[in-house]
């Protein structure tokens, strides 16, 4: 099942932070070597950024002057591609567990 796992917000230094996930299930019937496209897992998030003017930005009434706030809006969505082989034989088991490992260790680097 996919999934995505997020930093929670934090409003406590002393309190471990909350992860936010967000999962999808689905059933599908695909012929081999399809490509299946999963999508939809769409997370979105406003982040508060306070630009401020050391020492005179943190003065109560004079932070108004020395201090501003900007919003930015991040959308992202998560698609996945799945690509079916359907295994018969033993030959075809050693072959794509070759391409299998080829894949990751190109991956990795």
């Amino acid at each position: 099942m996919p999934n995505i796992s997020s930093k929670g917000e934090q409003k406590n230094v002393n309190i471990a932070p909350s992860i936010n996930t967000s999962d999808v299930t689905t059933t599908v019937s695909i012929e081999n070597k399809a490509t299946l496209i999963i999508g939809g897992l769409i997370q979105t998030e406003q982040i508060i950024v306070i630009n401020r003017v050391p020492i005179l930005g943190y003065i109560p009434l004079l932070s108004y002057l020395f201090s501003s706030r900007s919003y930015v809006n991040r959308r992202s969505e998560l698609v996945i591609f799945l690509t079916v082989t359907i295994i018969t034989d033993d030959i075809s088991i050693k072959k794509d567990m070759d391409k299998l490992k080829k894949v990751e260790k190109e991956l990795k680097d």
